[in-house]
């Protein structure tokens, strides 16, 4: 995905050998296997490459799309065919088949906070874990409120956006999406969806690690954000007698992996804000604070 986009912006840059790898690189996912992601990528590539420039981003992406298409005649014509026998594609999927496996809107804790959620409570498996880690939100937020570059408004609205397509059900207007809109009634699972929030979530997290790192923008939402999730963390911790009273269905040994999860996010974040601040004094070189922040944010993940 990352090249698609990477390639789709030097296109509109006018360099001409990018259209032909973005052809190449279309024509590559095509023959994934995977026609739902495909299409999902393809529609953020098209709302991207107009974002970027709205007279020249057409232009680009119908060029790309002739190479793509050019390369997998091979698959793309048997895929049109099967595709003009599918019943998903003629009639439609029921809406309560095109909504399986929707996120639930509970879940959305676990992106930034390390809860395991009971069993009972997940309403799909194919994304196992979506926990973006404590200090990529932090990076993301600094990201959104920060920057203030061009791209940062799109960049946002695709990262919230895809997060509520995956709500999938839960999405009030979701149905109208599934009746008018011919894609969403061909693609199952909306979780799917959530691909668009990952690659945008490390976008904006890029765009927040450059105002931390370069301009010193955003270390009060950083030591602030610390605080409350410390706060947090003490009052879950003095008050689990009284949590699990009112969580009948919750058992002490998951509350107490939970709290050893939040407590060690906790470590890895104050330890990234510390080295935010010793680089803002120019106490540490930049490689090192580099290798610092990637090993911290690799471990904290895992």
């Amino acid at each position: 995905m990352d090249s698609s986009f990477f390639f789709i912006t030097e296109s509109c840059n006018r360099e001409k050998n990018s259209i032909i790898l973005l052809g190449l690189i279309l024509g590559i996912q095509f023959l994934a296997g995977a026609p739902d992601i495909f299409f999902i990528t393809l529609l953020g590539l098209i709302l991207f490459s107009l974002s970027k420039d709205v007279k020249r981003g057409p232009y680009v992406f119908a060029l790309a799309g002739l190479i793509w298409i050019g390369i997998t005649l091979f698959q793309s014509l048997p895929f049109l065919e099967m595709c003009s026998f599918s019943t998903r594609v003629n009639i439609g999927t029921e809406y309560s088949d095109a909504t399986v496996k929707s996120l639930i809107p509970g879940e959305l804790f676990v992106l930034f906070i390390p809860i395991k959620l009971p069993s009972f409570l997940f309403a799909q498996w194919t994304v196992k874990s979506y926990y973006l880690g404590i200090i990529s939100f932090c990076f993301i937020m600094v990201g959104i409120f920060y920057s203030k570059r061009k791209l940062t408004m799109f960049w946002t609205c695709m990262f919230l956006c895809s997060i509520l397509l995956s709500l999938g059900k839960y999405l009030p207007f979701y149905q109208l999406l599934y009746e008018y809109i011919p894609i969403f009634s061909w693609i199952r699972y909306p979780i799917k969806f959530f691909s668009l929030t990952i690659f945008s979530g490390a976008i904006l997290a890029g765009f927040g690690a450059n105002k931390l790192i370069y301009e010193n923008k955003g270390l009060n939402f950083i030591w602030i954000f610390t605080l409350i999730y410390f706060i947090s963390w003490l009052l879950a911790w003095i008050c689990k007698d009284f949590i699990l009273s009112i969580l009948p269905n919750f058992n002490l040994e998951w509350y107490f992996i939970n709290i050893r999860s939040m407590f060690l996010s906790l470590i890895f974040l104050s330890f990234t804000f510390l080295l935010l601040i010793l680089r803002k004094l120019e106490y540490i070189r930049i490689g090192i604070f580099y290798i610092s922040i990637i090993s911290i944010i690799i471990v904290e993940t895992f």
